[in-house]
């Protein structure tokens, strides 16, 4: 430990590694204080003053000082008051501007500078306002130099909560970082950033900048000042919607509420017309807000607020939730309560007071005297949605709607001061109220003027006259009278009983619960009703019924007639006497009149009814229920619940189905349409089942029905033999399936016998697949090259043409089944044709059998496959010669298969060649067979 103290000369002194005290006094010295806590005092002169390691406590005192600092040389203060306006430095040897690891104030307006690893350099009273006789001049990087500018650019606080002033006159920044912060702008351009926790920021003058961010707190912004200037609010990480809430606090301060839970207070912002408080903007990284665009998103809260308008300005105020009370100033503000029993009072300007339903029960207080136009609008209430208008008995309108919403409009019947009267009341639609007639209880004449009048004579039987505007007129009495003149305006009546609206009156809406109903007349009418079941009859014009939750019943007369319902408003039905669709929503439609008229359903489950004429039904997509009446009905069929009903003698009827269907009682005819693979069954009455273009099974029932396929692969069910099948060239491969003898028709390829009975098929000139049943069957190929399958029993299989090529039996049984050849068929003619089988014989071996033998079978086996050659060669030769054209059968066989050929002499002579013989048949699987086995018809 050592005391150094220099003189007027140019002194350098190095001190100890212990805590040495070191005085330059004058000249210009150069002080180090090598190790220890150190005491250094420059005095007058230009002094390098070097704290070394350890915690130095440095003073240049007059004088250009400079200040050297080095990580690792500890935690180090500076004090540098002088007036000798000299330049000061500190100077780091070995640490770059990005290595300062913090800036701040230490809340004793001294300059923290740290770095390294737990290094500072503390310069006493650097911010004391604007004294900058404490200041260094300069802050030398190995990288670069910071003048006084550039550090109040980096004027931080700490994690906890600080209070930092700025330099008055300067460009400052202030940065609270952490904690919660205090910020005192000075009257420069300040920009205050108090970063996280509740912080309250206060610009005072110059164009200042308020920094938050999400996630920074609660914070409160004190702006008064009085020179104009222009100050923001500045958003870094906040676009506009992310704003959650902006309100008025009570206190005239304006709330932005934004992140979770944080939000700025700016301190009465909204003081009468005082701008000296405001902040000029909200700047959001999408968008910038001003004065203006804050005016028109004036917000209460959710609870009962007192909203004052800035006099002279364009004021909206929202008071949303709870009671709030609404002061307008002397500009055009816009008043809206929101939810809860609010007062709104708009002074002077032209203003307009929102409502809508829910908004509960609000009183308007509207005197002025500068005859400006004031309006009530609501915003999703139309016309009819009024339920009621009446005096309150205080000489206030009362106008009730939604359920248990009211508007009342003080002093509105006030003697003749207008002064109290809002001008106009407007509705969703368009639809716009000028003036209001209130009645009494008795019988009165009410009269319009040529505005849009609303007129109520009340309980009694009163007389009402609009005049020329789009006038509304309750109704409550079976004597109350509604006149109107032609081309007066669009009138609405809304009536608490069942009415019938008189000439030149347009629209009729019912009020209340009861069951009532309404009627319209020749103008295009538009019809509400009300929450009980209504009957709403528009007239003969092209009107618009509109029900509402009740099961309601709408007449119509007009193809232009429309029917409007709500989802779940009750079971609705229309009574059509014209061509119609139902719309969304409504269940039921009856077709009335007796004229020839279509009826179309929706997606519901509809119940459809036809009148006494040709009516065509279609339900929709719905599982519906389809009634038709005395004309011949068509239904249109497209889901497995639909339903069609149909009385005896009521027509010859049709349902044209796009999914499998079953005729019930009492229709005739059944169409399949679309593509898909469906069926169709008819019922006990002679069907007309029509296919679609997919492979349809159709199956007529016990009557005598016509089954007509399309494009597809078909399948008949026939059990009738009246039953007719019809199908086109090239329309499929279609099959019969049949329990009666059957033959088939052109154009139809195969068929099946069902059931048990003894019953036969036929074939036609295709190439037929036949099947017979369990029973002992018939089967006659026909022409071409059929395939018989006989199933069980003993079953006949007729051989009658050689036309079209050779049939096949596939289950011949010899010993059980027959094989029957129509000898005296065009084509075989076997023989003497007598349909007997003369001189047959049963031979093993080559030739040798007489001339003279219609049918021989040889038992013999072929080797290998069977043909006209192997058969030849079998076969052999006669015992004698045969006459020219001789026919005769001959059977063989391979031990697999036999095959039944026709033979026919092309010569006189005895030898059976390859191409005298033509195959008739085959029978596959039979082994071998029999005399017995064979017959002639």
């Amino acid at each position: 430990m050592a005391t150094y103290n220099g003189n007027n000369n140019n002194n350098t002194y190095n001190g100890t590694s212990a805590a040495d005290t070191i005085y330059g006094n004058g000249g210009n010295d150069t002080l180090n204080g090598a190790g220890g806590d150190d005491y250094i005092n420059g005095g007058s002169g230009n002094d390098i003053l070097k704290g070394g390691t350890g915690n130095d406590y440095l003073q240049g005192d007059g004088g250009a000082d400079t200040y050297v600092f080095g990580i690792g040389d500890g935690q180090d203060e500076i004090y540098n008051d002088d007036t000798d306006n000299s330049m000061d430095t500190v100077q780091f040897t070995n640490l770059a501007s990005s290595g300062l690891t913090a800036l701040f104030d230490n809340g004793n307006y001294g300059l923290v500078l740290q770095y390294g690893s737990g290094d500072q350099v503390t310069i006493d009273n650097y911010f004391y306002y604007s004294d900058t006789n404490w200041q260094v001049d300069k802050i030398q990087f190995t990288d670069a130099t910071w003048g006084f500018a550039d550090l109040l650019q980096r004027h931080n606080g700490t994690s906890a909560g600080d209070t930092l002033n700025a330099m008055d006159g300067m460009v400052n920044t202030l940065n609270g970082l952490g904690g919660n912060d205090i910020l005192y702008g000075g009257t420069g351009n300040d920009t205050l950033a108090g970063g996280t926790g509740n912080d309250y920021l206060q610009g005072n003058g110059g164009l200042d900048t308020y920094v938050f961010g999400i996630g920074d707190g609660q914070d409160e912004v004190y702006n008064y000042d009085t020179d104009n200037s222009m100050d923001t609010v500045q958003f870094t990480n906040l676009a506009s919607s992310g704003l959650t809430a902006l309100f008025d606090n009570g206190n005239y301060g304006l709330v932005l509420q934004y992140g979770s839970g944080d939000q700025v207070t700016i301190d009465n912002y909204f003081y009468y017309s005082d701008t000296n408080w405001q902040v000029d903007n909200i700047q959001f990284t999408d968008a910038t807000w001003g004065f203006a665009d804050l005016l028109q998103r004036h917000n209460g809260t959710s609870a009962g607020d007192t909203l004052n308008a800035m006099d002279g300005m364009v004021n909206t105020l929202n008071g949303l939730g709870g009671n709030d009370i609404l002061y307008g100033g002397t500009g055009n503000d816009t008043l809206a309560g929101g939810t809860g029993n609010d007062y709104l009072q708009g002074n002077g300007g032209l203003d307009t007071y929102v409502f809508g339903i829910g908004d509960g029960q609000d009183e308007v207080y509207n005197y002025d005297t500068d005859n400006s136009m004031d309006t009530v609008q609501f915003t999703n209430l139309t016309l009819s949605g009024l339920t009621a208008l009446f005096e309150d008995g205080n000489y206030g309108l009362v106008l009730q709607y939604g359920s248990g919403d009211q508007v009342t409009i003080d002093n509105y019947f006030y003697f003749s001061d207008i002064n109290w009267q809002v001008n106009q009341v407007q509705f969703t639609g368009g639809d716009t109220l000028t003036h209001f007639i209130v009645g009494t209880t008795g019988k009165d004449i009410l009269v319009g003027t040529a505005g849009n009048d609303a007129l109520n004579g009340l309980a009694g039987a009163d007389t009402m006259s609009g005049g020329t505007g789009n006038d509304l007129y309750f109704v409550d009495n079976v004597g109350d009278i509604v006149n109107e003149n032609p081309a007066a305006g669009i009138d609405t009546v809304q009536s608490s009983i069942s009415y019938q609206l008189t000439a030149n009156v347009e629209n009729l809406t019912l009020l209340g619960s009861a069951a009532i109903n309404g009627t319209g007349n020749n103008l295009a009418n538009t019809l509400i009703g009300n929450s009980a079941a209504n009957v709403l009859d528009g007239g003969t014009g092209a009107d618009s019924l509109k029900g509402g939750l009740g099961n309601d019943s709408y007449i119509v007369d007009n193809i232009g007639d429309t029917v409007i319902e709500n989802t779940n408003a009750g079971i609705d039905t229309v009574q059509s006497s014209v061509t119609y669709t139902l719309a969304a929503n409504v269940e039921n439609l009856t077709l009335t009149g007796a004229a020839a008229i279509n009826g179309i359903g929706n997606s519901l489950a509809n119940t459809v009814i036809g009148n006494i004429a040709n009516n065509t039904l279609n339900g929709g997509k719905g599982a519906d229920s389809l009634i038709g009446g005395l004309g011949d009905d068509i239904y249109i069929v497209d889901n497995i619940g639909d339903t069609v009903t149909e009385n005896i003698g009521e027509g010859t009827d049709t349902v044209q189905s796009a999914i499998s269907w079953t005729l019930g009682a009492n229709l005739e005819n059944l169409t399949l349409t679309g593509i898909a693979a469906i069926n169709g069954t008819g019922n006990s009455l002679a069907n007309t089942l029509i296919g679609n273009a997919g492979a349809n099974i159709l199956n007529g029932g016990s009557g005598v029905d016509n089954l007509k396929g399309g494009l597809g692969n078909d399948i008949y069910v026939v059990d009738n033999i009246d039953d007719k099948v019809y199908e086109t060239v090239d329309a499929g491969i279609d099959k019969v399936q049949s329990s009666v003898s059957y033959a088939l028709t052109a154009n139809v390829e195969n068929l099946t016998l069902t059931g048990s009975k003894a019953i036969n098929g036929t074939g036609n000139l295709f190439a037929n697949v036949l099947l017979g049943n369990t029973a002992n069957n018939v089967l006659n190929g026909g022409g071409g090259a059929d395939t018989l399958t006989g199933g069980a029993g003993s079953d006949t299989f007729v051989f009658g043409t050689v036309t079209g090529g050779s049939d096949k039996v596939l289950d011949f049984v010899s010993g059980t089944d027959k094989l029957q050849v129509l000898d005296a068929a065009l084509g075989l003619s076997i023989g003497n044709g007598d349909h007997n089988i003369d001189n047959a014989a049963l031979i093993n071996g080559l030739g040798g059998f007489s001339a003279l033998s219609e049918l021989v079978v040889v038992t013999s086996n072929i080797i290998g496959a069977i043909t006209t050659a192997t058969a030849a060669t079998d076969i052999g030769s006669a015992a004698s010669s045969y006459a020219l054209g001789d026919t005769r059968l001959f059977a063989v066989d391979n031990g697999v298969d036999s095959a039944l050929y026709l033979f026919k002499s092309a010569g006189a002579d005895a030898v059976v060649s390859a191409g005298e013989l033509t195959l008739l048949g085959t029978l596959q699987g039979t082994a071998q067979t029999a005399l017995a086995d064979y017959g002639f018809a």
